[in-house]
């Protein structure tokens, strides 16, 4: 039953995140959408790092079934103002498709992020890219309290604090990006000779963006294994999230910028295997822990990452023919 019923969260979760980039990209125009979507982004970093905050003091307090009581309340005042939303939106009919052909866009719009998987190489590196980035740092979410709890003895309420410095490399990853992502992609278009503001130009802070996440890694794993002052291995978990919002929010930002009318379903596609390898990567995570250690579990996490960096080099060099030969128009 629990698992059915995570699955209905799941499923009508998604949808703000599939659709809020795309909204982003109908609100603001190519030169002003950096700061719309890392402030747009900060939801969606910072709720799984502070809910385990509250929920570790919550379960600690009142009992693990008491999380979902409090969640549940949370989730009826965010009902209750999209409902809100939805009653205006109706007093203007104008704005609202032809029901006629609501069904058949339905379908379409539930096919198309496959299709697009499957059609552009682009937008697959790019999914592939940010479902490892989601994967890892579902593993270090799912896994980091019951490290503490074990390597330093901390309480149910005090293991979930640990998470501050992920949402505070988070946080400070955004502010930067906030500030820095338009400008970068003003100053490489005015060095363009045609002065084209290209989607690519939105990629040079993956440069930075994943070796971070490396050395996060590699600093939470190794301090956390030798069980060095428990400060430490949160200044390794501040240069983690720091470098997963930075990467994540550079790629999402690309892809919007890069498929604009299409939006909405290129970030379904990036959702779903997100989603996929979200769920299925901190499955191995105490197997991992168990085997090799924090150490060299970690430092094998930040392989990995390391290993998908070209990613990044072969989008901003061969980005623009790829889509011009992978259309998605008629996908």
């Amino acid at each position: 039953m629990l698992i059915a019923f995570r699955f209905f969260a799941g499923c009508f979760g998604a949808a703000p995140v599939a659709i809020g980039g795309a909204i982003v990209s109908d609100l603001f125009p190519q030169e002003r959408r950096g700061n719309a979507m890392a402030i747009y982004g900060v939801g969606p970093v910072l709720g799984p790092l502070l809910g385990p905050i509250i929920g570790g003091y919550v379960a600690q307090a009142w009992g693990w079934r008491s999380i979902f009581w409090v969640a549940n309340s949370a989730d009826n005042k965010v009902f209750a103002a999209a409902r809100g939303a939805a009653l205006r939106a109706r007093r203007h009919p104008a704005r609202i498709e032809d029901k006629r052909n609501l069904d058949a866009n339905t379908i379409c719009a539930i096919r198309r992020p496959l299709r697009i998987l499957r059609h552009s190489p682009a937008i697959l590196l790019c999914c592939s890219l940010l479902a490892l980035v989601s994967g890892i740092n579902n593993l270090i979410n799912t896994t980091l309290g019951l490290s503490y709890q074990k390597q330093y003895h901390f309480s149910t309420g005090e293991s979930g604090l640990v998470y501050m410095g992920l949402a505070l490399g988070s946080v400070a990853a955004t502010f930067v990006a906030a500030r820095t992502s338009d400008r970068i992609l003003k100053f490489l278009a005015a060095r363009n000779a045609d002065g084209e503001m290209r989607p690519e130009y939105r990629l040079p802070t993956i440069a930075i963006g994943a070796p971070l996440i490396a050395v996060g890694l590699i600093i939470y794993g190794w301090t956390a294994e030798y069980k060095l002052f428990w400060f430490v291995p949160l200044l390794g978990l501040f240069i983690l999230g720091t470098g997963i919002t930075t990467l994540s929010l550079a790629m999402r930002t690309y892809l919007v910028d890069a498929y604009t009318t299409y939006a909405a379903s290129v970030l379904a596609a990036s959702t779903m295997t997100r989603s996929v390898s979200g769920s299925l990567i901190p499955l191995a995570g105490p197997a991992l822990n168990r085997t090799l250690g924090l150490g060299w579990g970690n430092s094998l996490l930040a392989l990995l990452i390391l290993c998908m960096c070209p990613v990044a080099l072969i989008l901003y060099i061969y980005g623009p023919k790829l889509r011009e030969r992978y259309p998605i128009a008629n996908v």
